[in-house]
């Protein structure tokens, strides 16, 4: 049915949102260099903020 078809995608979407904070939090434990790594780091962040509103984006349109 379309409902469990939308829960499935939300699961989904969820499970994709918890890798991409674990990843996230992975990457900011490492010790990182400030100088040269912050930068990436932060550009990392950034990435995942976009996918993580992308998901939730396709989330909303097809709900």
């Amino acid at each position: 049915s379309l409902v469990s078809k939308l829960s499935d995608k939300g699961e989904n979407i969820k499970k994709k949102i918890l890798a991409l904070n674990s990843e996230l939090l992975k990457f900011s434990a490492r010790n990182l260099q400030p100088d040269d790594l912050s930068s990436r780091a932060e550009d990392k962040q950034k990435s995942v903020s976009v996918d993580i509103s992308l998901e939730l984006q396709k989330l909303s349109l097809s709900n």
